[in-house]
C-alpha cells in the first residue's frame, strides 16, 4: 500500500447470486396481461443475461467484458448499461403491482445465497426479486473495481483505473444502501401469501458490511492518490484521511462481526477485512508521524510509540503466514508483506532524522492521531420509485 508496486490494492470478489426462472403462485390469482407478461420476461432474461456474463468472464484478459472496460468511457457505459437494465425491469415491476396489487406476491422468485448460509428456496415477495436485483448490481460495480486494479493494472495504467475504481465502488456502495431500504421495506410489513422465512436480518446485516466496504476500498484509493501526490507523507490531508481510513475499515469489521454465517466465501472476506484494519491502524500512525515530524518531533515520537503495537501485529501476520498457520485469503501475503516493510523503513527513518537533527524524546503526554477526514461519502442514489409503506398498503 501506497508504493508504485502494482499488486497494492488487494480487493475481494464478491458473488453474484444466481437466479431461475419464477414460478407462478397459485394461492394467488391475478389478471396480468399477456403484453406485461412479455415485457418483464424479456426485462429480466436481459439483466439475467448481464449478470451471468460478468461472473463468467469478468477476471480474465481477452474476454467481451474485458474489451467493454478498456477505457474510462467504456466503462461508464458499461456501468450505466448494467443500471439502466436493472432500473427498467425494477420499474416495470413497481409498474405491474400498482395496478394490480395482487400481483406483488403473483410468483415465487428464486436466488442463490451469497455470502450467507446456502439457501434453496423461493419467496412469493416481489420486492424479494428488487433486492437480488440490486445486490448484483453493487456485486458487479465491486467485482468492476477488483479486475481494475488487481487483474489490468500496469504501472502506466495505475493512475486512469484508479479513477474509474473509485467511481464504481461509491456507486456499489449506493445500490447496497438501496438493498438496506428494500430489506427493512420487507421486514416492516409481510405481503407474500407463503410464510417462508428468510433471513431478513442477515440480509441487512451484509447489506450494511458491504456498503461499508465498497466506501472503505474508495477511500483506501484515496488515500493512496494523496500519498502519491505527496510521497514525502508531509501533508496534513493525507494523515487524516489515513485515519479515516482505518476508521472505515474498523466500521467494516464490527459489520463483518454481525453477519451469523459460515459461508466460505463470507469467510474470506472478513478475514481481509480484519487484515486490512490492521493494516491501515499501523499505517495511519505512520502517517501521522511523518506529518508531524518537522514541527514537533517529540510529538511524532510519541505517536511513533503508539504505533508500534500495531507494527508487531503485521509482523505476526507474516511469521504465521511462513509456518504455514494461517492462510491471508486473495493472495494477500505480499500486501501484508510490502505493508510491513513500509512502517519498519518509515520508523528507521523517522528515527535517524531525530537523531541527526533534532534528538528529541517522546511527548510526555499521549498524542492523539491527527482528525480524520472522510473522502469516500455514499452517492445519492435512490430506486426509480417508491416502495409502498405498511399504511400505505393497508
Amino acid at each position: 500500500m501506497f508504493s508504485n508496486d502494482t499488486v497494492k490494492y488487494i480487493f475481494p470478489t464478491i458473488p453474484i447470486r444466481q437466479t431461475k426462472k419464477p414460478d407462478v403462485n397459485s394461492q394467488v390469482e391475478v389478471d396480468v396481461s399477456s403484453a406485461d407478461k412479455k415485457k418483464l420476461k424479456n426485462e429480466r432474461e436481459k439483466c439475467v443475461d448481464f449478470f451471468e456474463n460478468v461472473r463468467k468472464h469478468l477476471g480474465r484478459k481477452g474476454n467481451a467484458v474485458d474489451e467493454r472496460l478498456n477505457t474510462s468511457d467504456a466503462c461508464e457505459r458499461f456501468v450505466s448499461e448494467l443500471v439502466n437494465l436493472v432500473d427498467t425491469y425494477a420499474s416495470s415491476i413497481a409498474s405491474v403491482v400498482a395496478k394490480l396489487p395482487q400481483f406483488a406476491s403473483w410468483q415465487y422468485y428464486y436466488w442463490s445465497s451469497s455470502l450467507a448460509d446456502a439457501q434453496q428456496m423461493a419467496f412469493d415477495d416481489y420486492r424479494y426479486e428488487l433486492l437480488g436485483m440490486y445486490y448484483n448490481v453493487g456485486a458487479c460495480l465491486m467485482n468492476i473495481a477488483q479486475y481494475l486494479l488487481s487483474v489490468r493494472v500496469t504501472v502506466g495504467s495505475l493512475s486512469v483505473l484508479e479513477k474509474d475504481s473509485y467511481r464504481v465502488l461509491i456507486k456499489a456502495a449506493g445500490y447496497f444502501h438501496i438493498c438496506g431500504e428494500i430489506v427493512d421495506n420487507m421486514k416492516s410489513h409481510e405481503i407474500g401469501v407463503a410464510q417462508v422465512p428468510i433471513p431478513l436480518d442477515t440480509a441487512k446485516a451484509l447489506q450494511v458490511l458491504l456498503e461499508s466496504l465498497a466506501l472503505a476500498q474508495a477511500q483506501e484509493i484515496g488515500v493512496s492518490k494523496a500519498f502519491t501526490a505527496d510521497s514525502k507523507e508531509a501533508a496534513d490531508t493525507t494523515a487524516r484521511l489515513s485515519h479515516q481510513l482505518f476508521l472505515m475499515y474498523e466500521a467494516a469489521r464490527n459489520n463483518a462481526q454481525r453477519v451469523s454465517t459460515r459461508n466460505e466465501e463470507f469467510i474470506k472476506v472478513s478475514t481481509l477485512i480484519v487484515v486490512k484494519a490492521d493494516v491501515f491502524r499501523a499505517l495511519a500512525y505512520q502517517h501521522a508521524a511523518s506529518h508531524v515530524m518537522t514541527k514537533t518531533p517529540d510529538a511524532a515520537l510519541s505517536i511513533l510509540a503508539q504505533g508500534q503495537e500495531y507494527a508487531k501485529i503485521l509482523e505476526d501476520y507474516l511469521t504465521k503466514s511462513q509456518k504455514g498457520k494461517i492462510k491471508i485469503p486473495y493472495n494477500g501475503e505480499r500486501f501484508v508483506e510490502l505493508s510491513s516493510a513500509t512502517v519498519k523503513n518509515n520508523t528507521e527513518r523517522i528515527n535517524k532524522i531525530n537523531s541527526l537533527v533534532h534528538r528529541a524524546k517522546p511527548a510526555a503526554t499521549k498524542v492523539p492521531l491527527p482528525a480524520a477526514q472522510p473522502l469516500a461519502t455514499r452517492p445519492d442514489i435512490s430506486l426509480p420509485f417508491r416502495l409502498e409503506d405498511k399504511k400505505e398498503q393497508e
